[in-house]
Order: structure tokens, then C-alpha cells, then sequence
């Protein structure tokens, strides 16, 4: 299995730019990139590591979303 290649698909779908994910996972964004392209292989731990950052990136993200909604909902009742 391509881990850089799938990570770039999981992200590029979940809307998350490689400079986010890249410092959710502390790595440089250079070696990301090298990683996604396929340039330097990604390791099954950095993969699922990757993987759990892109699922807390996107529950943060529907988090705010939910967030500003209550707040419009509040705002629009008062």
C-alpha cells in the first residue's frame, strides 16, 4: 500500500490543506509532500498517525461549524 498516496487522497477529500496536516502531525510539509508524491515512502506508523490527524482536523472543524450555528441560532432569537 501507497501510505502517501492514500493520505493525499484522504485529505485532498476531507478539505485539509498538506500545511494544516503537517503540523498536526509534526512533520515538515516538505516531507509530507515527498510522501503523498510518492518521492519518499511513508511508514505505516506516520500513516496512521497522519490518519488520526485528519479525523481530529475535520471533527474540529464540524465542531466550529456547530459552534457558529448555535451562536447565529442565539443571536437570531434574541
Amino acid at each position: 500500500m501507497n501510505y502517501g498516496a492514500e493520505i493525499a487522497k484522504l485529505r485532498e477529500a476531507a478539505g485539509v490543506t498538506q500545511s494544516a496536516l503537517a503540523v498536526k502531525i509534526k512533520m515538515r510539509n516538505d516531507k509530507l509532500s515527498r510522501c503523498e508524491s510518492g518521492v519518499l515512502p511513508m511508514s505505516e506508523a506516520e500513516y496512521e498517525t497522519a490518519k488520526a490527524a485528519l479525523d481530529l482536523l475535520v471533527s474540529e472543524r464540524q465542531a466550529a461549524w456547530v459552534e457558529a450555528r448555535y451562536q447565529h441560532a442565539e443571536q437570531a432569537t434574541s
